[in-house]
């Protein structure tokens, strides 16, 4: 059986969902249905040359951009699903369960911020916690001014 050969375009995308398979070698052997051997050999750096990695690299960007694409996509739609369904709440109140349509708009928020990057949860101290914390700072020497909170 005469041995097959790949392109220089195969061994990059073969690259790079190695990586996206966090360097699972039989995952992507058997997604792509190629032999580990070569898998090894293409991370190794055998048989691919810089142009390789130039291919790698560029498909990165276009999906780490396309992923970026997506996600205001569906930040777009979350939004206006949370539009909606805070727009039900005094029309459909007789109709829905007031407490589910408020948990829903608390969950597309909540995604929303993940999404963005923002915070999904608070922490806050009380006021006590915060004269400890500023009382440790005061002994510990950490800080110069007279104000603990600053």
């Amino acid at each position: 059986m005469a041995k097959r050969s790949y392109t220089i375009e195969e061994k990059a995308s073969a690259i790079a969902l190695l990586e996206a398979n966090g360097g699972n070698l039989s995952k992507t052997a058997k997604q792509l249905g190629i032999p580990r051997t070569s898998l090894i050999a293409w991370r190794d750096g055998e048989g691919v040359g810089a142009s390789v990695e130039e291919i790698r690299q560029s498909q990165k960007r276009e999906f780490t951009e396309l992923v970026v694409k997506k996600e205001r996509e569906i930040l777009d739609i979350l939004r206006e699903e949370i539009y909606a369904a805070a727009e039900t709440l005094p029309h459909k109140r007789h109709e829905a369960d007031y407490a589910d349509v408020v948990r829903a708009i608390a969950i597309f928020i909540d995604k929303m911020q993940l999404l963005t990057g923002g915070a999904t949860s608070r922490h806050e101290l009380t006021w006590s916690e915060v004269v400890l914390q500023a009382r440790q700072g005061l002994t510990s020497g950490e800080g110069d001014n007279d104000d603990p909170f600053a």
